[in-house]
């Protein structure tokens, strides 16, 4: 982010332990003039996070969490525009990367057999001591991830993921705490910081839902905006991104329309999300198959209604009697 005389100078993790006001006073008249002359916040994911945010990204294993994760972070450490989405912020960031072993990584975004994709030098990836994993806390854990911010002058941190320190810090004081200064760094150093969390078993056929995200009362709370990753069940390969929270005036993606993207792999090794464009989420949540069997057994009982046979539905609908007898069966 473009460095100026308003932005405070980086802080430490001890810093963040300093007692400090509570609540801070003044005119409201003076204070709402003072935010006219602000310049106006820019985007960092479209429609979806703006800088200074502290982003929360959700959905159910395989959904492509740490793929829209680490697309989001080359972006902004890079300038490119990825998959026909752009940041106007351009930044140094830390990825505090709990989930992926390197190996699995550079088989993810491998170019060919002796080359990988070339990620921008801006981008600084963080991940655990083998000889000290289990022994440090989430808290300790992130606050190394601020000083090591403070070594690179970065104003972006990104977490993969939450729920790797552990499933219950998501429902405990301790997530409560790591909100917090998750908070305090966006506030104290006019950074972002995005995390990725965890979304426990739920029904694919349901439209997702911010109490989908484990521990949501008390990670929803503190953030500025909210991500929901959805499976489009009639194809594999596609997911759609519904905001539940963010600080765009036109929320266009919040529902029912969602913005539908393909994970897809270019020829320089980057796996990333593709922007399709906005569709309706009710569509995406069953599949072709299903769709149709849903219309048959419409036409089917809609034929019985006009008076027609079993014999005539059956021959008219080009399916077997039996069949067509089980689903007027099952209507009744």
């Amino acid at each position: 982010m473009t460095k100026s005389s308003n932005i405070l100078p980086l802080v430490t993790a001890r810093d963040l332990k300093k007692e400090t006001p509570s609540f801070l006073e003044g005119h409201l008249i003076d204070q709402l003039n003072a935010a006219k002359q602000l310049p106006p916040l820019r985007p960092i994911l479209q429609d979806f996070i703006f800088e200074n945010d502290l982003c929360i990204v959700f959905g159910s294993t395989n959904t492509g969490k740490t793929t829209l994760i680490t697309h989001i972070a080359e972006m902004l450490a890079s300038g490119k525009t990825i998959g026909g989405f752009s940041s106007e912020v351009q930044e140094t960031v830390i990825y505090l990367d709990l989930e992926m072993d390197a190996r699995k990584l550079a088989k993810r975004y491998e170019k060919d057999t002796d080359s990988v994709y070339p990620f921008s030098k801006k981008l600084i990836r963080m991940y655990p001591n083998r000889e000290f994993v289990g022994r440090l806390s989430a808290k300790d854990t992130i606050e190394q991830a601020i000083d090591l911010m403070t070594v690179y002058g970065s104003r972006g941190l990104v977490v993969d993921n939450l729920s790797a320190m552990g499933m219950e810090h998501e429902k405990s004081a301790e997530a409560l705490e790591l909100m917090r200064i998750f908070r305090q760094v966006t506030v104290q150093t006019q950074g972002t910081v995005i995390v990725g969390a965890h979304t426990p078993k739920r029904n694919g056929s349901e439209s997702l839902q911010l109490k989908d995200l484990a521990g949501s009362a008390v990670i929803g709370n503190f953030a500025d905006s909210i991500i929901g990753i959805g499976e489009d069940a009639r194809n594999p390969s596609r997911r759609y991104l519904k905001g539940f929270k963010n600080r765009d005036e036109k929320k266009l993606y919040c529902g029912p329309q969602v913005l539908e993207c393909e994970i897809k792999k270019d020829d320089s090794g980057l796996v990333y999300f593709d922007k399709i464009g906005a569709s309706y989420e009710s569509h995406m949540l069953i599949s072709d198959q299903e769709a149709e069997k849903m219309q048959r057994n419409s036409d089917i009982l809609q034929l019985k209604s006009e008076g027609l046979s079993l014999n005539q539905i059956a021959e008219k609908l080009g399916m077997n009697r039996s069949t067509v007898q089980t689903i007027i069966r099952r209507s009744e």
